[in-house]
């Protein structure tokens, strides 16, 4: 049976955190472990985390500064001990079956990354996301825009993670997008679920990996990676992220109008 790692990065939210935890514990199908990366909190998180008790075993490692969700995913795949890791953001939670169905899925299609559908809330707003890169090939789908959406959706196989040297710290944005991309140019095969797996708020708290100038740059280093046969599409996928973006993120448009792109 596959050994799963569930994996939290996590920076003063101990609220959400909390909720994050009771998604993972809920689960009908109970990882191997826990991780949990603290990027330096100071809201009480390392008391929580050092006081629970749970059913599988717990890692929990606190940074000694911040450091970012790209450093804190990288120690994560560096402590994990499961074939697979499941990644989840502190202010988003599984559904119930999320591991069950995904390891099912792992074993019967032999994939490196199984993703699912998210059912995001923005006030009483309520919608379902899911992309599938159909009818093209994942390796032409991917460079038109992140069919496998956040990263709290994905679960991955531990080896591929290492082969592509997890997530590229020089990025500003986009690291999960990034990651995608190339996996999937390392030959990795990818699954999509069509269940609402993943329960996403949106955050329109202003944090720097969402401000158009971190977009563009991470735009500027994914653009400077991409073979010259692959630019147009590549570009067209930035610009429908930017627009997808700006459509969904009142802070994000605000920063815009500020001009804070320059």
């Amino acid at each position: 049976m596959l050994k799963i790692t569930a994996a939290i990065t996590t920076h003063n939210r101990l609220e959400r955190l909390k909720k994050a935890i009771k998604s993972v514990e809920s689960q009908t199908l109970l990882p191997d472990e826990l991780v949990i990366i603290d990027d330096n909190s100071s809201d009480g998180t390392k008391e929580f985390c050092e006081s629970l008790t749970l059913a599988f075993k717990l890692t929990y490692i606190r940074n000694d500064e911040n450091r970012g969700a790209g450093f804190c995913r990288n120690k994560a795949i560096e402590t994990a001990s499961g074939e697979y890791i499941a990644f989840l953001d502190d202010d988003d939670e599984w559904e119930r079956e999320k591991l069950r169905v995904q390891r099912e899925a792992a074993e019967k299609e032999n994939a490196d990354l199984i993703y699912t559908a998210v059912k995001s809330f923005s006030g009483n707003s309520r919608k379902f996301h899911f992309h599938s890169p159909f009818p093209f090939p994942a390796k032409i789908a991917i460079t038109l825009g992140n069919f496998a959406g956040i990263t709290s959706t994905m679960m991955i196989r531990s080896e591929i993670l290492q082969k592509i040297g997890g997530f590229d710290l020089i990025l500003p944005a986009l690291e999960d997008y990034e990651l995608v991309i190339r996996m999937i140019n390392a030959g990795g095969k990818i699954k999509g679920i069509k269940v609402p797996l993943v329960k996403y708020q949106p955050s329109n708290n202003g944090n720097v990996s969402g401000s158009p100038r971190n977009f563009f740059a991470a735009s500027k280093i994914i653009m400077s990676k991409t073979s010259a046969l692959a630019k147009p599409l590549q570009f067209i996928g930035l610009t429908r992220i930017f627009a997808e973006r700006s459509l969904k993120s009142e802070e994000f448009r605000k920063k815009i109008l500020r001009g804070e792109n320059q």
